[in-house]
């Protein structure tokens, strides 16, 4: 899939499950960095206020970006086009930066440092949440992850390990790994939106042990029992 189709694959399905409608307050719109200290690293977040907030259910939309990006990167790649739907639909969007530019999203298998030094990204994203409860007087029953490839992965442990705090996901090129099928407890009542593609070189549609250069990163279910496993219906074919 050429990456300028997954990229708008990958807006779209968000713009699905968080164009929604968004307490009486007045925040500057435009863009604003935060940072905050969590489990003794210096984390920082790249949030986009749009110009006409709505004033009810202000939804939060957290965007994870692949392994090896940043932030920045994320918005980069999907051309801005989430800042566009929160312009359009009045949403906040956050571009959350990994440490070491890599998430640790629970594959046993990952190669990555965040994962052999344990990085506490759960805690660091649920740190986020609060923050934009506090500052930004979102709604809680309107928190929103998306996440492409590794931030897919990510997404999915999100939805495992904060399902109380979390009302759905998008998942883009990401199906979920064993291991954290093995940990999974997650609440049926969180949203889930999978989009991969039947000819992903590193992401096998039908399942299996994933390969980049030549190397094990972990066995996923197949993205229809992906769907399945959250209670999802039939896959859409395009």
């Amino acid at each position: 899939m050429k990456l300028s189709r997954l990229s708008l694959i990958f807006v779209l399905s968000v713009a699905l499950l968080a164009g929604c409608h968004v307490p009486q307050f007045e925040i500057a719109p435009g863009n604003r960095e935060v940072q905050i200290i969590h489990d003794q690293y210096l984390r920082s977040c790249k949030f986009y206020i749009p110009k006409k907030l709505k004033r009810k259910k202000r939804s939060l939309v957290l965007c994870l970006h692949p392994e090896g990006e940043s932030a920045e990167s994320m918005r980069r790649l999907t051309r801005q086009g989430f800042d566009n739907l929160a312009d359009r639909d009045g949403f906040i969007i956050g571009y959350p930066q990994a440490q070491y530019g890599y998430w640790n999203d629970g594959r046993e298998d990952s190669i990555s440092l965040a994962h052999f030094q344990n990085i506490d990204d759960v805690g660091y994203i649920q740190r986020l949440i609060r923050y934009g409860i506090d500052s930004f007087l979102v709604d809680p029953g309107q928190i929103f992850i998306a996440g492409l490839s590794s931030g897919g992965f990510m997404a999915y442990r999100l939805a495992c390990e904060l399902s109380s705090e979390i009302n759905g996901i998008a998942a883009v090129s990401a199906s979920l790994a064993l291991d954290q099928l093995v940990e999974c407890n997650a609440d049926t009542t969180v949203s889930v939106m999978v989009v991969n593609g039947t000819r992903d070189p590193i992401m096998p549609y039908d399942g299996g042990q994933m390969m980049v250069d030549e190397q094990a990163q972990g066995s996923i279910l197949s993205a229809e029992e992906t769907i399945k496993y959250w209670g999802g219906g039939e896959p859409l074919q395009s």
